[in-house]
């Protein structure tokens, strides 16, 4: 996922709900410019002292998981420590488009020539999926924090154009 220049997330942030899933799997927001993703810089001045506090922490967390006996909550943390780590590492190189050619980065649509037409939002293509499916997508609904929901908001249209 990446957000637009206009701080839009190009397909819609609820994709970035995990739903029903362990919170394990939730997503990175990735932006535009120098830091892509918030909080990847060190702040220790010494990658030895970073690397001091990621044992300490370690070993704090491997205590903790074993006092709380798989705690989704607590192993998801301890999980996403070790992946900031990781990102920490390999997404400032990764995100570095710059050593790309010119065709990849057409393919990543990084030019500023590239226009959107007849866009569609995620609410709408999700209604036009269930549409299709033969499910009206504004009787479908879920509970959520005692409210009841639509999959597709209160924005989604079936996208007629797409139908054939």
């Amino acid at each position: 996922m990446k957000r637009s220049r206009r701080g839009a997330f190009c397909l819609g942030s609820d994709n970035f709900n995990c739903g029903f899933l362990p919170a394990t799997f939730q997503g990175s927001v990735f932006k535009h410019g120098k830091l892509p993703v918030a909080n990847l810089t060190r702040t220790e001045p010494m990658a030895e002292i970073q690397q001091a506090k990621i044992r300490l922490l370690q070993k704090l967390d491997r205590r903790a998981a074993e006092q709380t006996a798989g705690d989704d909550q607590i192993e998801s943390a301890i999980a996403n420590y070790e992946l900031a780590f990781r990102m920490q590492q390999t997404v400032p190189e990764l995100m570095d488009l710059g050593h790309e050619s010119q065709a990849t980065r057409r393919l990543y649509v990084m030019n500023a020539d590239y226009a959107v037409e007849n866009k569609v939002e995620i609410h709408d293509l999700h209604a036009t999926m269930l549409h299709l499916l033969g499910v009206d997508h504004e009787r479908l609904t879920f509970r959520f924090s005692g409210r009841d929901m639509r999959l597709t908001d209160v924005h989604g249209k079936v996208v007629r154009d797409i139908l054939a």
